[in-house]
This record gives C-alpha cells, sequence and structure tokens, in this order.
C-alpha cells in the first residue's frame, strides 16, 4: 500500500479517537453510565493510542523543509501521550497519587506545546489544504480544556463543551489527513 494511503487511513484513527474522547466522559459524568474500570481504562488508552497514529500521519504530512521543528514537534506530543498513558495506569493501579499527577501534568504541557507547534508548521506551510487549521485549533482546544478542568470552580457545562470541541477538532483533523496530499503541492510549474 502507497504510504499516501497510509497517511489518508490515519485520518479515521483522528476520528475515531475524537469520537471515544467525546463518548466516554460524557457517558461517564452526563448520562451517569456505570463503565466498568477496566473498560474505562481500556477505552482511554485506546484514544491515546487513535490520537499517536493520527498524530503520526499528521507527522509525515508536515513538509520536510521544517524538519527539525517537525522532530521536536512530534516527539512532544508522542512523550506526552505516553506519559500521560503511564500515569493514568499507575494512578488506577497503584497507590501513587503525586507522581502520576506530575507525570500527566508534564505530560499535558507538551501535547499543548507539541500539538501547537504542528499546527503552525500546517498552517505555515498549508499543510492539509483547506483543513489547514485544524492541527491548531485542537491544540488551543486543547489548552482551554486544561485550563478549565484545572480550575476547581468551573462549571460542569463549560467542560462538557469542551470536551465535545476537542473531539471536533479531532474530526476536522481527520477531515484534513483523509484529503490527498496532491491538492496540498499547488500548481506545478511549466517545464
Amino acid at each position: 500500500m502507497p504510504i499516501e494511503k497510509v497517511e489518508r487511513w490515519t485520518g479515521l484513527a483522528a476520528a475515531l479517537g475524537g469520537a471515544l474522547w467525546v463518548f466516554v466522559p460524557l457517558s461517564v459524568e452526563v448520562w451517569n453510565v456505570d463503565l466498568n474500570e477496566v473498560v474505562l481504562i481500556f477505552l482511554m488508552l485506546a484514544i491515546m493510542l487513535l490520537w499517536a497514529i493520527a498524530l503520526g500521519g499528521l507527522y509525515r504530512r508536515l513538509p520536510a523543509a521544517s524538519y527539525p521543528a517537525n522532530k521536536v514537534t512530534f516527539a512532544m506530543v508522542e512523550i506526552g501521550l505516553l506519559l500521560l498513558a503511564i500515569g493514568f495506569l499507575l494512578l488506577n493501579y497503584t497507590e501513587l497519587e503525586e507522581v502520576p499527577t506530575a507525570m500527566g501534568i508534564l505530560a499535558l504541557i507538551g501535547m499543548v506545546l507539541g500539538l501547537t507547534g504542528m499546527g503552525v508548521i500546517a498552517l505555515v506551510h498549508r499543510v492539509l489544504g483547506f483543513w489547514r487549521f485544524a492541527p491548531l485549533t485542537l491544540g488551543g482546544v486543547f489548552l482551554a480544556f486544561i485550563v478549565v478542568t484545572t480550575i476547581p470552580e468551573s462549571p460542569q457545562e463549560l467542560q462538557t463543551v469542551l470536551i465535545i470541541l476537542n473531539g471536533i477538532s479531532w474530526f476536522l483533523l481527520a477531515f484534513g489527513l483523509w484529503s490527498k496530499t496532491r491538492e496540498e503541492a499547488g500548481p506545478a510549474l511549466p517545464a
């Protein structure tokens, strides 16, 4: 299978990750669905894996001209996702609280910085065609979600809206990843 098709299929991972991201928190917090702890942990880890795959597709789409910046921002996001998954497991399966919390904070900071960096690169280099704003939107919405959820008095409705906006941002990225790469190259110069 050509690499372009693999890159396009990472859009499906972004869409599934965004859909699960909306479904899991809303089902637990809003709809009061009692998910088994093991099922909840599996779904959260699946979300992180799908996001990692989708961001790998975005990384492959970013131009070689900004290669060092691509590597750094991609590494920040992927390391952030890995730290978040490890912290999530430690929080649920150990008595530790401070270590997973610190890992989670570092992970979220790395993810926001990495997503924003990838978003700026995608916007500047017009990657993803019409959807080039999606990665930067994702970074901004993710930052807003983190800030709102760390404020103890923030209303549940605002958190729910940001969960939904974050899911929508992943869908926008999915549309961008699904678009063909040849549309991004622009008109060819005559020989």
